[in-house]
């Protein structure tokens, strides 16, 4: 996590904050509108805070949904610039595994995940001339970056459980703040607290549902890009490969 993810998606959910308080303030607007802005935090100091909080939590996991799938766009980009091409040679003796290893090595690409994990397996395969233990090793491999991006992920994962558990925060405050008042017959405040606990838990369920979709298209772009390095270096080098005696 980034401070210019903290700091943009902060900047974002204070200036709806803000903006969407200055309305409220001004009422110069329909009842219809002048409620649509309290739903999203219109009346920040009677639980308005409560919808910044949520909204704070949303952008900053967009934002780092967004980092993490230009990642995996520049990647896949990297599949097509490795050594191994449909067109290549269709049979790889041990020297010319060799020699793919250390062009990639050489190459303005070796950086990449599949230029990683192509000179780990030609290196497995140099010392052991066995093709099942370079298979291994790119199996190894694959699982190893994807542990990875399942760490990576983690604070994405933690965002998406807090937006819901804030709204279902502001629930209880507002249905607290409403028994506070069931006694004294003051029908304006226990309304005011009882829109507190709905509208904050509306807001996170519709956040959560919005981010939650986005999540499972990382996931998915993520798992798609190793199964793809894997099934590249199987079947343009691994599988091409003869064992000469």
């Amino acid at each position: 996590m980034k401070p210019r993810h903290i700091a943009l998606s902060f900047s974002i959910s204070f200036f709806i904050t803000i903006i969407s308080n200055i309305l409220v303030s001004s009422n110069v607007q329909s009842d219809v509108v002048n409620r649509f802005f309290i739903l999203i935090g219109g009346k920040f100091f009677d639980g308005g805070y409560i919808q910044f909080l949520t909204f704070w939590s949303f952008f900053l996991s967009l934002e780092l949904i967004k980092d993490k799938r230009k990642f995996i766009k520049e990647q896949k980009s990297l599949n097509s610039k490795t050594l191994l091409s449909e067109k290549g040679k269709l049979v790889y003796l041990s020297d010319d595994v060799n020699n793919i290893r250390v062009k990639t090595e050489e190459s303005n690409h070796k950086e990449s995940i599949i230029n990683k994990v192509i000179i780990r397996a030609c290196a497995k395969f140099r010392g052991t001339n066995s093709i099942s233990e370079m298979m291994g090793m790119v199996s190894e491999q694959m699982q190893v970056y994807a542990d990875h991006e399942y760490i990576e992920h983690a604070p994405i994962r933690y965002l998406n459980s807090a937006i819901p558990s804030l709204g279902f925060i502001g629930t209880v405050i507002g249905l607290s703040g409403a028994m506070k008042w069931a006694n004294s017959g003051n029908m304006n405040v226990i309304t005011s607290e009882l829109a507190v606990a709905f509208d904050t838990t509306l807001i996170a369920l519709i956040l959560s549902l919005i981010i939650n979709w986005y999540q499972s298209v990382l996931e998915k772009e993520s798992d798609t890009l190793f199964l793809e390095i894997k099934h590249i270096i199987t079947d343009r080098l691994i599988n091409r490969i003869e064992i000469t005696k």
